[in-house]
């Protein structure tokens, strides 16, 4: 299974938490801005059930929520925030808020899980 490098991905993310605000003060709350210099989204999709088992890699976000369904197990893996596009679309996909979609590209926030 094709990835993007975890450890150079995960130095990244580090470096730009530590020194670099991507966002200009006076923006609306919401608002994404990432940096294009990280990696490129690449969707990677695991689904299975009693009968069968489904892998897929570089899909599109709408061909990984095509194979979602009842009595199915699915694992859509997102690597790489290189284009905000992409995070927009998972958010209208999965009705998410723009203020969680915010945080997931705060490299200076610490992992939390939230359940809705």
């Amino acid at each position: 299974m094709n990835s993007v490098d975890s450890l150079s991905y995960l130095k990244k993310v580090t470096e730009l938490a530590k020194w670099k605000r991507l966002e200009s003060p006076g923006n609306s709350p919401g608002t994404l801005v990432t940096d294009t210099a990280l990696p490129a989204p690449f969707i990677s999709l695991l689904s299975y059930n009693k009968g069968e088992v489904i892998e897929k890699d570089n899909i599109s976000l709408k061909d990984a929520f095509a194979e979602v369904g009842p009595k199915r197990v699915t694992w859509i893996d997102i690597q790489g925030l290189g284009n905000v596009d992409v995070l927009k679309e998972l958010g209208d996909i999965m009705n998410l808020h723009r203020l969680e979609l915010e945080d997931v590209l705060d490299f200076s926030q610490r992992i939390r899980i939230q359940t809705h």
